[in-house]
Order: C-alpha cells, then structure tokens, then sequence
C-alpha cells in the first residue's frame, strides 16, 4: 500500500498520467481490504460462538470488515481496471 501510494504521489509531482498509477493503488487496496477480511474472518471463527455477540470486540471488527470490503474502491473491479491499463500499454495488443 505504502508503495502504491508513493507511486501515485510521484505521478501527480511529475504532472504525469496518474490513471493507471491509481488504478494499480486500487488494485493493491482491494487486495489488502481482501486479506484483511480474511485474517478477520479467521479470527471470528476461531473465537467461537461468544464472538457474535454485539458487544465482543471481535464481532464488531469482523462486521467493519465486511463492510470495508463491499465499498466500491476495493471491490473486484479495481482488479479488472488496473489489468485492463497495463494491457492497454502491451506493445502489440
């Protein structure tokens, strides 16, 4: 994410076209948000039935993973974006 980042924000210095430096910054954020729920959801189940409750820190955590998940700037189409760019730039293609 970090490098992602950095990345972008060197584009925008350059004045450069930023679009597919955002859109790999999408791409990895998506990635992130899809481990991080999974990490998550690991936790949850191991935690056992206790953690469903409203008031376990776990359930609330897993419950704003999901959420994350679902936003539109980490969803399944920041992957089709950022590979649709770089085979946008294959000489041939």
């Amino acid at each position: 994410m970090r490098a992602a980042a950095a990345d972008l924000e060197n584009a925008v210095v350059r004045e450069g076209d930023v679009r597919r430096v955002a859109e790999k910054l999408k791409a990895v954020a998506a990635l992130a948000a899809e481990r991080c729920l999974g990490i998550g959801g690991r936790a949850f189940r191991h935690a056992g039935a206790g953690a469903i409750q409203d008031a376990e820190v776990l359930q609330r955590a897993h419950r704003d993973l999901v959420a994350a998940a679902q936003h539109m700037m980490v969803s399944d189409s920041a992957h089709q974006a950022y590979g649709d760019s770089v085979l946008r730039t294959v000489p041939g293609s």
